[in-house]
């Protein structure tokens, strides 16, 4: 038995013509949405699943108990702007899994701390890390409008193709100097037929009649 707070309402409307009698029908989609599995992609289990580079001295990647959503936990990053090292910006890493010439679009919830200066890097790599597929400079200043999560975050996406990979590298990379960024709630979603044992509940039909155009 499903939650009733699990449905949704989706309608469609049309014109009857000359017929006197219509069949409804509801049936699966032949794509549906689906999302790629990022481990911890929460960051509920601190920096769980994922690579993280601080270089030397450069900067800091940290656990944070700000949340975009539910349970504690996104990370931090902190620039340092008196250090130097190589690389030369704290960044977090994950290879995900992902169908081979698939569009997909990769979201990130991003809250700006402690300063104005304060932007994130984000996008996909080849799974070697050698070859940029997609990237995107997230500036919180700019995403007013932009979904919010939980404790001011604010969501920004981005969409690319995966071309012949099976395999890829999303990331995140502090981009600024004097101010600390917040990441969480990754999510990489991609539009993909559905398995063969899916299931879909479906519920209160109702069809509707107002006086149209003839």
């Amino acid at each position: 038995m499903s939650s009733t707070d699990k449905y949704k309402l989706s309608t469609l409307s049309f014109n009857s013509g000359t017929a006197n009698s219509a069949q409804i029908f509801a049936l699966i989609d032949d794509y549906i949405a689906e999302e790629a599995e990022i481990i911890n992609a929460d960051f509920t289990d601190g920096q769980y699943g994922w690579d993280v580079y601080e270089g030397v001295g450069i900067g800091q990647v940290q656990d944070s108990s700000n949340s975009a959503s539910g349970a504690d936990g996104s990370i931090k990053f902190k620039y340092n702007a008196e250090d130097s090292g190589s690389p030369n910006e704290p960044r977090i890493s994950q290879t995900v899994n992902v169908v081979a010439y698939t569009d997909y679009t990769l979201s990130m919830y991003i809250l700006e701390k402690n300063g104005s200066d304060a932007k994130v890097k984000f996008g996909v790599l080849s799974s070697d890390g050698s070859t940029v597929v997609a990237e995107k400079l997230s500036d919180y200043s700019t995403l007013s409008g932009a979904p919010k999560g939980d404790d001011s975050f604010r969501q920004d996406l981005i969409t690319f193709n995966s071309g012949n990979n099976t395999s890829l590298t999303i990331f995140a990379e502090y981009q600024g100097s004097g101010s600390e960024v917040r990441v969480d709630d990754f999510r990489l979603t991609y539009l993909g037929q559905p398995p063969a044992d899916t299931v879909t509940l479906f519920d209160s039909f109702r069809l509707v009649s107002h006086k149209g155009s003839e």
